[in-house]
């Protein structure tokens, strides 16, 4: 795989014949075959023409614009990777008796973790965490009366 990167003011990148050509001020033109590119960083005062654009999206190629000192701008990335279905379906997973039950045990868990690191704390520093502890027990002991994810 291929990362190109530009850091030549004025370079023009595009794409003809299923390769990606950098033409630069000089004249000089080189090329990188479409299918071996993962990634263009460039830097610095360059143009790409909508073709290009398009075909970096279409590829999943993603492509990061700074400076030429450094400083990042920005980054242009394909959105094909999101699974619109997946996501439907877990927005609707929010509202359910799943969600409830999965928040449940994620703050169980938290709260009985964050017990165990008290206690070792205690032991490390000799001091008393009973009142920290007391107030973990207590909302430990609210979580089964939760209704909804967002109960506190």
């Amino acid at each position: 795989m291929s990362l190109l990167y530009i850091n030549e003011n004025n370079a023009y990148i595009g794409i003809e014949a299923n390769r990606f050509f950098i033409k630069y001020a000089d004249g000089m033109k080189k090329m990188v075959p479409a299918e071996t590119l993962e990634s263009i960083t460039i830097m610095g005062h360059a143009q790409m023409t909508t073709q290009c654009v398009q075909e970096c999206l279409k590829r999943g190629i993603p492509v990061s614009y700074y400076s030429k000192g450094g400083t990042y701008h920005g980054r242009l990335q394909s959105t094909g990777h999101v699974n619109a279905k997946r996501q439907r379906q877990q927005c609707d997973l929010y509202k359910s008796e799943f969600a409830l039950e999965l928040s449940k045990k994620i703050i169980r868990a938290k709260l009985k973790n964050q017990m165990v690191v008290l206690r070792r704390y205690e032991k490390n520093k000799n001091i008393s965490i009973e009142k920290q502890m007391k107030m973990m027990r207590i909302c430990r002991e609210k979580i089964p009366g939760c209704k909804a994810p967002d109960t506190r």
